[in-house]
Formats: structure tokens, C-alpha cells, sequence
């Protein structure tokens, strides 16, 4: 057992079967690179990394995280060192969960970062901050809603499922789209998923008096506290009420770092049972199936960190919120959730699924819906408007609407039907 074999947690190679190795790792320091040349590349030695936590090479790993500790200036360094501060955070959380704490620490020399554990209340407000200082939520947002919009024309009864609604903030504009409707408001029904039942209810109470102030009469909010293994259970149609005089559409949006949905194949069996008349899903544009996923995904950070330090000053409590938390949170759930099965890898386990969700749905023969040229107005008139920054790009592509940071793209939103 990893937690108490003495020789794996000071260095032993779990590959018995290779004495050579085995020696070579066992008369190495535990505090100094062997000889053996090393990639210069930052992404490269994440990489090797994750590769010997994935192999169980302990020693291998603490030195490997020991050296990109000392390549970086941590938290108050630039973007780059930011990043990498967290990939080898979340690096060692990993390592902790099979050799222990203590173990760790004897080997590091330095107490591991403790914060790592965050409130669900400040996973909510570093999700505020993000909606409010930079575009990607409040694109994901708008494209979505015109999509979904431009679906529920002509129905007189609408109903959303919200897979993860947050605060629900992506709702007033589209209501308020829909009560202006020429003929006339549709009844609306939202079902919002997630995992306090305490912000569903509060967000409720918040969308009812919304609707009540635009006249929509006809406004249901129906919460549905779900943890993530129990999300599956509750997509059925008797859960949902769903009713055959409504239009339906299923909306997926950026999730939360504690809220992933990793059974993919049984979502979209549900998803085709459920016959939506739409499905919009907010896709973050990296990978996670391919040997390269590792470096995606710290390019992926680096570029979305980068993003925020151009257009943020060092002093922004909406930077840190962000970075430190929201960004933070999703990072530690690369390597930390994982399963740390061996044939795993390198490839980021855990958290993210393991295809784009538009990849999934492209697979399994739903078809994408193309984005309107109203959609595309909107969003350049968004970033026009609200964030000139010459770095954001905004690019259409076949089957998603892409925005990203200096060639990076970030975020992908997508429409489909069956």
C-alpha cells in the first residue's frame, strides 16, 4: 500500500521489475536532479511529472516538483509563474493523497499550500468576478440566449434545464428577450441543477420577483439540488415534468470546479431520451484525450492568465478572485481528482471531461445548429463595447463560436439538436 511502504514513499520505483531503474532512483538525493539530461521546457518537466505520479515514482516526482518550485517566482510572479505555481500545487496534492502529508512534507521541505480547500461561497463570488472582469462568461452567456432564443420562436410554452445553474445569471437577459417577443410572452419553465440547495432556492426567489417585475406571469422555477453523482438520476422526463405542449432546451455552461460531469456517454443517452428541441453547451477549448493534454492545458491557463494580467492591475481583488480561486479550483481538480490509474498516464484525469462536449455530440449524430449572424453582431459588439483589448479574438468556427486570448482560443459555445 502506497500510504505505509516506506520504500515507495522515499523513493522506490514501483516498477519492480526493473532493478536498474529501481537503483537508479534509490541513490539518487532526494533534493537534487539526477544527471540524466532534463527538457529545459517548463512544459515538458509538468509533463514528466505527471508521468512519474501517474508511474508511482515518488522520488522521481518530488524532485521534479522541487525543481519547478525553484524555476518560478510563485503567486507574485507574472502570469507564467502564476500558473505553474498552481499546476505544481495540484502536482502535490496528488502525490499526498498516495504517500501522505507527512511524507510529502519530508520530502519537499516546505509545508504544502493548505488553501487549496475552497468554499463553495467563494467559489460563488470568484464566479461573480469572473463574470463581471472578463468576457467569456458573459459571451458563453449571450450566444447561448440567442440561440435558445431563436429556438423557442414560435412556441407558447418554454422550458430550460440548467445543468449547473450558479446564480443564475445567464437567465434575466433572456427573459427579458422573451417577454418583449411580438407575440407575445411564452410560459417559462426553468429546472436549474446544482449542488446547494440554499442558492437554488435564493436564486429562484430572485428570477420569480425578476419575472414578476418584466409581467411574465407564467414564470416557474423548479430547483433540483443535486450532488454530481446524482445528476444522471434526475434528467429523466418523470423528474422533469416534462410536458408535451412545451419546447425544450438544455443548456450546459461553464461548470463548477467541484461539479463535473464525467459520465459523458450516459448524458447524451439521456440527452437524445429527453428530445430537446436545442441543446447549448460552453466548451473550454482544451483538450483532454490526447498524449499532448497536459501541455493544452497549461497553455490553455497560461493564456487565460495572461489575459487577465493585461487587462487587470496587480492590485485587483477581482484579478485574485479569479485567478486565486475560480482558476485555482479547476487546476487543483487536473491532478488532484484523478484516479491515478497508470495507463492513464500523463493525460489530465479527474474534473474535465475527457472530450469537448461538441466533439461528444458530434459523435454520437446530433447535428450542430449554426450561429445566426445576429449571434456573431452581438458578440463583437460585446467585446467592442465592454472589453476593446486588442489581445481578445473572436473567431467562427465550423460547428462553435470561439473566443479566445492572442491565438489561444479559450472558450467554445456550440448548439445542437437530435
Amino acid at each position: 500500500m502506497l500510504g505505509n511502504s516506506d520504500a515507495e514513499a522515499t523513493g522506490g520505483d514501483s516498477d519492480s521489475s526493473s532493478g536498474a531503474r529501481r537503483n537508479e532512483d534509490d541513490t539518487a538525493s532526494p533534493f537534487l536532479l539526477p544527471a540524466a539530461p532534463l527538457h529545459s521546457s517548463l512544459e515538458n518537466l509538468i509533463v514528466e511529472c505527471s508521468a512519474a505520479i501517474a508511474q508511482e515514482k515518488w522520488r522521481r516526482s518530488f524532485q521534479l516538483i522541487r525543481h519547478l518550485g525553484q524555476r518560478t517566482s510563485g503567486p507574485e510572479g507574472d502570469s507564467t509563474d502564476r500558473v505553474i505555481t498552481h499546476f505544481v500545487d495540484s502536482l502535490t496534492a496528488r502525490v499526498i493523497t498516495k504517500v501522505g502529508e507527512t511524507e510529502a512534507v519530508r520530502q519537499l521541505g516546505q509545508e504544502w499550500r493548505s488553501s487549496s480547500r475552497m468554499t463553495d461561497a467563494e467559489l460563488y463570488g470568484a464566479y461573480l468576478s469572473l463574470n463581471q472582469v472578463t468576457p467569456f462568461i458573459r459571451f458563453t452567456h449571450l450566444t447561448a440566449n440567442q440561440a435558445i432564443l431563436e429556438a423557442f420562436q414560435g412556441w407558447s410554452s418554454v422550458h430550460i434545464v440548467d445543468i449547473n445553474v450558479m446564480q443564475g445569471v445567464q437567465w434575466p437577459p433572456l427573459m427579458q428577450a422573451l417577454a418583449a417577443r411580438t407575440e407575445g410572452s411564452p410560459r417559462i419553465r426553468i429546472s436549474a441543477i446544482g449542488p446547494s440547495l440554499s442558492l437554488l432556492e435564493q436564486t429562484g426567489s430572485l428570477l420569480t420577483t425578476f419575472a414578476s417585475s418584466l409581467g411574465l406571469p407564467m414564470f416557474e422555477f423548479c430547483p433540483l439540488h443535486a450532488q454530481e453523482n446524482d445528476i444522471l438520476h434526475i434528467l429523466s422526463p418523470s423528474s422533469l415534468g416534462l410536458r408535451e405542449d412545451e419546447t425544450l432546451a438544455i443548456n450546459m455552461s461553464i461548470p463548477h470546479p467541484k461539479f463535473s460531469l464525467a459520465n459523458q456517454d450516459a448524458f447524451i443517452r439521456i440527452f437524445r431520451s429527453l428530445r430537446p428541441s436545442i441543446i447549448t453547451v460552453a466548451d473550454r477549448e482544451v483538450n483532454h484525450n490526447t498524449e499532448c493534454s497536459v501541455i493544452e492545458a497549461f497553455r490553455h491557463y497560461r493564456a487565460f492568465f495572461g489575459s487577465l494580467e493585461a487587462t487587470l492591475p496587480p492590485s485587483s481583488q477581482e484579478r485574485s478572485n479569479v485567478e486565486g480561486v475560480w482558476l485555482r479550483g479547476e487546476i487543483m481538480h487536473l491532478f488532484a481528482g484523478c484516479s491515478g490509474h497508470e495507463e492513464d498516464g500523463c493525460q489530465i484525469l479527474g474534473g474535465a471531461p475527457c472530450l469537448k462536449w461538441r466533439e461528444l455530440l458530434s459523435r454520437n449524430g446530433f447535428r450542430p445548429l449554426s450561429h445566426s449572424p445576429f449571434a456573431i453582431s452581438q458578440a463583437r459588439l460585446l467585446l467592442r463595447l465592454h472589453y476593446p483589448s486588442q489581445g481578445y479574438e473572436l473567431k467562427d468556427d465550423d460547428d462553435a463560436l470561439l473566443l479566445g486570448w492572442q491565438g489561444t482560443p479559450l472558450f467554445g459555445v456550440s448548439s445542437w439538436n437530435a
